[in-house]
């Protein structure tokens, strides 16, 4: 095994590169395992939502269930699972599929930056240990299952995929620009970015704008690329630019189609007053979502993390250039085909400077295209910081409509992504060409034994800062929320409603009953944000009106089921009531409402 992981990139054979595959894998699934218990934070959430997708008889009367799909593949692929099997077991299986995905698409780039094996996993140790670390706006990829970790699972074999076209498009080769591996290349990159659209639009389409940024901050480089002294550099007209962009535009729509339409047809069939739209948009970003949404409410940690995390990776970025050092390359890229092996030259062996000049000019157009796919992420921050920062109250803010309008779209997520890939690739690029001095005096470096030693750690370090999804509960709360949860399970009939204390998590996984209202439970569609919002202030005026006895009687139930509907109250701190509860434990208790005459 040491052997295969000290090969070559780009020699290594199918078998290696299926270890390292593996490997990789394995240390992501560790990571997810032992980082987040099961149900995560959302996988309630959208596993529960993919059920009902399935089979709408399921807590049929559950707002948030029946509201707007703006994940029409994701449910379509795991609601007909759910059906057969248990949350839990397609949490777990999806978790597995969806980081396997993940991991390829990680290789994949690795291949492109030239890492070697043990590099592509000492880059994936160094991104775990990131993410467990912190975040710029909450984003996260390794966790629990839902339908953003596959989409970036495939949006990564996009990435590199283009990178492949940046590192072909810089060579003359005897094919025409605009035909063989370019073009290909542009096309394989389009269906894999509109297939992480189709899963999870707002990722996917934030990659695709991503590299569209990118080719465009890549255009003088292109055009400019060659010398009349090395015709084999490779000048791109603008011509063959646009052939390159369209070829990509157009694979990524046509990808994209299955989960674009459905929500662009999410986005358009809400008929609201604008002032209404307005309010469900405030709603969103200034309030429910506004650790992801607002940069004004990011933590100052969030900041440092994101400017340490910048220039750490500005530093690995100048250190991985070719030369960088007068260390030798010995690491030729995975799509050199027939190439001599340009470090230490055999007996026999030369290696032409025009040969030279070509491979790095290679390396440079790879590297070019992940730093400028970086900055267009950053950019896209730097201009949701400007729309959304404010001081003052955001109702306060006369043009808060606009600023809500963009910001829900989610403007830092690509960034708080990419992030710490990046920083993780170029850290781990540079240190194996500083590594790569101790290999060529003769120094063999223990590839086995650092992997291992670095997977357990990554993996103690996510074992001791295991999350905790329900941040409202003990762990004797939570044992007990969910004996409470199976209570009603058993002994209620399918289609009741239930009022659920605000702190409620994974009420529909654990009881698979309907909710009334569930405060994490926000629905993702105008229409669907406002009803949400309605119910909440229900239970807030009927609470407030009701407890001012400091109590409730059964009248005051009966008027809880009348403007909800609800036949089961479930609380651990409400009360007095009148009535005795049906069920108890050490925290919580369950009410049966009593109809109204």
């Amino acid at each position: 095994m040491s052997g295969c992981l000290s090969h070559k990139v780009g020699v290594e054979s199918v078998g290696q590169r299926c270890l390292v595959l593996s490997v990789v894998s394995i240390l992501f699934i560790g990571v997810s395992l032992l980082h987040v218990p099961i149900p995560g934070i959302n996988e309630p959430h959208y596993l529960t939502k993919a059920r009902n997708f399935a089979d709408p008889t399921w807590c049929h009367r559950d707002a948030f269930l029946t509201s707007g799909n703006a994940h029409f593949v994701f449910f379509a692929l795991t609601g007909p699972l759910l059906k057969t099997f248990r949350f839990e077991q397609v949490a777990v299986g999806g978790r597995i599929l969806s980081l396997l995905l993940l991991a390829a698409g990680w290789v994949s780039v690795a291949r492109q930056l030239r890492l070697k094996p043990v590099t592509v996993i000492s880059a994936a140790c160094a991104y775990c240990l990131l993410t467990l670390i912190g975040s710029f706006s909450g984003e996260w990829i390794i966790g629990g299952f839902e339908s953003k970790v596959p989409a970036y699972g495939l949006a990564l074999p996009a990435v590199a995929a283009w990178l492949r076209a940046q590192s072909r498009c810089a060579q003359r080769t005897t094919e025409s620009p605009t035909s063989g591996w370019c073009l290909r290349s542009y096309a394989v990159a389009g269906f894999w970015a509109g297939a992480a659209v189709a899963v999870h639009p707002v990722v996917g389409l934030w990659f695709c704008i991503g590299i569209g940024m990118s080719e465009l901050l890549l255009l003088p480089m292109h055009m400019l690329s060659s010398s009349p002294d090395k015709p084999e550099f490779r000048q791109r007209s603008v011509g063959v630019w646009l052939t390159h962009v369209t070829t990509f535009a157009a694979t990524a729509l046509a990808a994209s189609l299955p989960g674009l339409i459905p929500a662009v047809r999410l986005l358009l069939s809400a008929d609201l007053p604008p002032a209404k739209a307005d309010e469900a948009a405030f709603i969103q970003v200034f309030w429910r979502l506004a650790h992801h949404l607002d940069p004004s409410a990011f933590p100052p940690t969030a900041w440092w993390y994101a400017g340490v995390l910048c220039a750490v990776t500005l530093i690995g970025f100048a250190l991985s250039q070719p030369g960088c050092g007068r260390i030798a390359r010995d690491t030729p890229h995975p799509d050199d085909k027939g190439l001599s092996h340009p470090g230490l030259p055999q007996a026999g062996q030369t290696q032409s400077n025009s040969a030279t000049d070509a491979d790095n000019l290679r390396q440079r157009a790879v590297r070019a295209g992940m730093a400028s796919l970086l900055l267009s992420a950053f950019l896209i921050a730097v201009a949701g910081v400007v729309i959304g920062w404010h001081q003052q109250p955001a109702i306060e803010l006369p043009d808060w409509p606009r600023r809500a309008a963009l910001l829900k779209f989610y403007p830092f997520r690509f960034f708080d992504g990419l992030l710490p890939m990046a920083a993780a690739w170029f850290i781990s690029s540079a240190a194996q060409r500083l590594i790569g001095r101790y290999r060529i005096a003769g120094h063999k470096l223990p590839s086995v034994t650092f992997v291992v030693v670095a997977m357990v750690a990554v993996w103690l370090s996510a074992a001791a800062l295991r999350t905790n999804p329900a941040t409202a509960y003990t762990h004797r709360s939570l044992v007990d929320w969910i004996d409470a949860c199976h209570w009603i399970r058993d002994n209620t009939n399918n289609d009741d409603l239930c009022f659920t204390p605000r702190e409620s998590f994974g009420f529909k996984w654990f009881a698979e009953r309907a909710e009334y209202v569930c405060f994490k439970d926000c629905p993702q569609d105008a229409p669907g944000i406002l009803e949400w919002n309605r119910r909440l202030w229900v239970v807030y005026h009927w609470g407030n009106s009701s407890y001012k006895d400091q109590r409730f009687d059964n009248i005051e139930l009966q008027t809880l089921r009348r403007v909800t509907g609800a036949s089961w109250l479930i609380t651990s701190s409400m009360g007095p009531f009148e009535s005795a509860p049906v069920y108890g434990n050490s925290t919580w208790r369950i009410y049966r409402i009593p109809s109204p005459p």
